[in-house]
């Protein structure tokens, strides 16, 4: 693949512009960014390959493989029938991917590793050719988020999504929404939208015989917007996600699909843990 994330300096890396500044720079200038690539899409750890005989590139660290709906499977670049791209056979007012819910799993899984296999690309040790994937007619809420944190350019302007809540075809610039960019003047216009940015506080709190409402912040103490879980899907969140405490979740980053209401200050309730995705802090 041609891109790769920096979890070092935080950016979205060409795999030939890497190997054009590293000529620049004292060789362990590169040496100490070789293990801080992942996939800008999935976050498997990635690797940086540069000789004289091939065109540099990155490629998944052999054992791994990309997430099935991975944003950079199949075309190299990454940029072809993922989350981040209309699929090859559909017009745009057809819609693209549908989004896909699940309760989340642990929020530290552990890491993935192993020796390959027939499923993972050639260069990874498996029998599939790199870059050639399979087209997946869903994403799940949680690779979209890895695409938000970690490409500033997302969502791309051709991007449409099947949300089930809002029907077909759904612009994904007008889906999307990063709750540190809503204001006091946002319209609560009652439509379904993804909202989504880094954890700034999380407290529990109300509640009779110890059934406490947990409070997600991501514009410091909430004092504009916050995400309201309720005592039950709470509940049912810490124990998916082995969470024991909510300041766990302090500077992972967070995606909820909801409708933003307006009281005092804005909100979004998730009456539903599958609505919700978490990726853990770096």
């Amino acid at each position: 693949m041609d891109l790769a994330f920096c979890t070092e300096d935080g950016e979205l890396w060409d795999a030939r512009m890497l190997s054009d500044e590293a000529k620049k720079q004292p060789r362990e200038w590169l040496e100490n960014l070789r293990q801080t690539f992942v996939c800008g899409g999935c976050e498997q750890k990635a690797r940086f390959i540069d000789s004289t005989k091939r065109i540099p590139h990155f490629g998944i660290v052999q054992g791994n493989k990309h997430d099935d709906d991975c944003d950079f499977l199949g075309d190299p670049s990454g940029f072809n029938n993922g989350a981040g791209a209309p699929l090859p056979d559909r017009a745009p007012a057809e819609g693209n991917k549908e989004v896909r819910y699940a309760k989340p799993g642990p929020l530290t899984p552990p890491a993935a590793g192993g020796a390959g296999g027939n499923k993972a690309g050639r260069r990874n040790g498996g029998d599939q050719a790199a870059g050639n994937g399979p087209l997946h007619e869903t994403t799940a809420l949680r690779t979209l988020l890895k695409n938000l944190r970690n490409r500033n350019n997302y969502p791309p302007e051709n991007l449409w999504l099947d949300v089930p809540a809002r029907g077909p075809a759904v612009r994904a610039t007008e889906y999307f929404h990063k709750l540190s960019e809503v204001t006091r003047e946002t319209i609560t216009d009652g439509v379904t939208r993804a909202f989504w940015g880094q954890i700034s506080s999380a407290q529990e709190n109300g509640g009779d015989k110890g059934q406490k409402t947990l409070w997600i912040n991501c514009d410091s103490r909430g004092e504009i917007v916050t995400i309201r879980v309720p005592f039950a899907v709470k509940d049912e969140l810490f124990e998916s996600m082995g969470v024991k405490n909510p300041h766990e979740l302090i500077d992972a980053h967070v995606i909820v699909e909801g409708v933003l209401s307006q009281a005092r200050k804005h909100s979004v309730t998730v009456t539903d843990a599958a609505k919700i995705a978490f990726l853990p802090k770096r």
